[in-house]
């Protein structure tokens, strides 16, 4: 199985749900033109706006691909990467999220498809890829960059599961501005 964890385009910044900027839809335009390429037996998409948005360019150049739209996606809190707590947080947040992804990747992970999309958040790509890792997600704030519309990849056969790729932009003409950091490029892991 092969799993592309692709994180939203770029999107509007303090609001609740927000959309995608103009920026971000020329990305998700870009990585829609790159996913063309690949054959997805199937895809899952969290059921936020900025995700919906940027998986709906994929879904115009390829509309009898199969999808799940799902509340199971949507963004982890942050502290469970190891990101800063915020204030007037729900206390059980952290908890419900971990329950939340962790049960999703476990029903993903016996399931029969062969390659898929996760149109998802970074801080759920994070921990995701944490874990696969063998790290602890708590680290994956600071040591990890998922920049807008990037591409990771997951391989998983019948006797392992390893990470091949994190943050590839390379299909992006304009790499977001506001999720770079030192790590602007791929990092292949052999």
């Amino acid at each position: 199985m092969n799993i592309l964890l692709i994180r939203h385009g770029e999107c509007q910044q303090n609001e609740a749900d927000p959309a995608l900027t103009s920026s971000g839809q020329v990305q998700a335009q870009q990585l829609a033109k790159l996913l063309n390429q690949i054959l997805l037996t199937k895809v899952y998409v969290s059921d936020n706006v900025r995700a919906v948005k940027t998986f709906e360019e994929y879904i115009k150049l390829n509309p009898n691909t199969r999808f799940v739209k799902t509340n199971k996606l949507r963004e982890i809190y942050r502290t469970l990467v190891g990101g800063p707590k915020k204030v007037g947080t729900d206390p059980l947040r952290e908890a419900r999220d971990k329950t939340r992804i962790d049960s999703f990747w476990h029903e993903l992970l016996e399931s029969k498809d062969e390659t898929v999309a996760i149109f998802t958040h970074g801080n759920v790509i994070r921990y995701l890829l944490a874990n696969v890792l063998g790290m602890k997600p708590e680290n994956s704030w600071t040591r990890m960059v998922i920049n807008c519309c990037s591409i990771s990849l997951i391989q998983k056969d019948k006797d392992s599961i390893c990470v091949k790729l994190i943050n590839s932009i390379d299909h992006l003409e304009q790499p977001s501005k506001i999720y770079t950091g030192p790590v602007e490029k791929n990092i292949f892991i052999d």
